[in-house]
């Protein structure tokens, strides 16, 4: 079977053929963004793939490879939207049919994603990869007898117990619709898909038979209804479980309220303030700010939201309070992060890290942390972050409150009044990006301010 479509030569945005200096530009963009990728380095693929798309806007090789990187981001309506786009223009390509289906997992659409990989696996019987993902998509469908023909296929013996368990454990099962896979010869040499894909969890809880399909209802009614109707156990558990990904120290979940499942496993940093659980055993040592590299006698933070050092083996879930976390990984050249010291919650031990004020801040003002390195973190807000870049020349006045960070070369000053007081406003200028939690102002605020110096 076909791969992700390719092309001998590239398409302008006007249609026409790139050549030359432009062509071996975008294919280098191209080869760039995929190192990246594969090198975890999300970021700086996004901004080289959107380089090339640039110069080339509807080449499917770069489209895909944009999904793959919205993908790994996390922004999986993206993902889906520029895979369905894909797999219209090219409807017999399973690999792209297939990452589809695995975004389409990814989001919860289980009904879509089951007609994503049945095709694949009409197409390509021995994708043992579609099987598998299949029978993952029937199963939270409640479509036990399919899924565990899926799983059959698959060689997933695992999932194929649990899903006799659950059969076993309803007292009159009623049997899901068939499958409707073809088993004929295929390709031996089955094309692997480019999307990357955590391999299929081993603890899923299958779900039970859905009932028929209620009668067509108001748009209103419907909802009124919908928010008062039981939901099944098994899905309410799946649903709400809380976050855990193999090998990242910080995993949340997408709803603004989620848990923050922090994983130790040797040391790292945290707060403790709103833990609601915990596992393993675990260790905190009390940490000490620290100024121009030397550690002071300052604690890190204050009272019961002091952050310690973490050290073990063990799994701490934590609540946002009202809040939400937000985990960010820096690791690109020069990649450095400023944050409001109560916005950084958690941090790996790898990161180096300095505290400071912001210059000209009073005295007792809230302490802005330097982060440098390799390494995830967590940060903390009231609301969603937004941010925001500064280019060379502009100035932006931002109300301190609504100011939780910046990366690159900002410059913040405190702005004073005319008697010399100090204002509510900082001034940011240089090159870089604000991150923020509220709107601010590109004009001074009202009252005097003399210019930042």
């Amino acid at each position: 079977m076909t791969g992700p479509v390719d092309r001998s030569e590239a398409f302008g945005p006007a249609g026409g053929p790139v050549g030359g200096a432009a062509a071996a530009r975008f294919e280098s963009l191209l080869a760039s963004a995929g190192e990246l990728l594969r090198a975890e380095q999300v970021e700086a693929a996004d901004r080289e793939i959107a380089q090339a798309i640039a110069l080339v806007p509807d080449e499917p090789r770069a489209q895909n490879l944009m999904a793959m990187v919205r993908y790994r981001a996390g922004r999986y309506q993206e993902a889906y939207a520029v895979y369905r786009d894909l797999c219209a223009r090219a409807p017999d390509d399973t690999s792209l049919r297939l990452n589809l289906g695995l975004v389409e997992l990814r989001m919860g659409r289980n009904p879509e994603a089951a007609q994503s990989l049945r095709r694949v696996v009409e197409r390509e019987p021995d994708n043992l990869k579609a099987q598998g993902y299949l029978g993952l998509a029937l199963m939270r469908g409640g479509e036990l007898a399919p899924a565990r023909e899926a799983f059959v296929r698959a060689g997933q013996p695992d999932l194929v117990r649990q899903v006799d368990e659950q059969l076993a454990a309803v007292p009159h099962p009623v049997a899901g619709p068939t499958s409707s896979v073809e088993l004929r010869g295929g390709d031996s040499n089955v094309t692997r898909p480019m999307l990357d894909a955590e391999a299929l969890p081993r603890s899923i809880r299958p779900q039970p038979p859905r009932a028929a399909a209620a009668p067509p209802l108001t748009s209103t009614l419907a909802a009124t209804l919908t928010a008062a109707l039981p939901v099944a156990l098994s899905r309410f558990v799946d649903q709400h479980h809380a976050p855990a990904i193999a090998g990242e120290p910080f995993a949340v979940a997408a709803n603004p309220d989620a848990l923050l499942a922090v994983q130790v496993e040797g040391r790292l940093f945290l707060r403790t303030i709103g833990a609601v659980a915990s596992s393993g055993r675990l260790a905190y040592a009390p940490v000490n700010r620290h100024v121009r590299g030397r550690v002071t006698d300052e604690p890190f933070g204050e009272g019961d939201d002091a952050v310690v050092l973490a050290s073990g083996t063990g799994t701490v879930l934590v609540s946002p309070r009202g809040g939400r976390f937000t985990p960010l990984r820096l690791g690109e050249p020069g990649d450095a992060l400023y944050l409001r010291e109560g916005a950084l919650f958690a941090f790996e031990e790898s990161l180096s890290w300095d505290n400071g004020r912001i210059p000209g801040s009073p005295d007792g003002a809230e302490a802005v942390v330097q982060l440098r390195g390799e390494g995830r973190l967590v940060l903390r807000s009231r609301r969603a972050p937004t941010t925001l870049r500064i280019e060379p020349g502009q100035t932006y006045y931002v109300e301190q409150g609504a100011l939780l960070g910046w990366s690159g070369e900002v410059v913040p000053q405190q702005l004073r009044d005319g008697d010399g007081e100090s204002t509510q406003f900082i001034a940011c200028s240089g090159q870089g990006a604000l991150i923020l939690e509220a709107p601010v102002s590109e004009s001074p605020p009202a009252a005097p301010s003399s210019p930042p110096g």
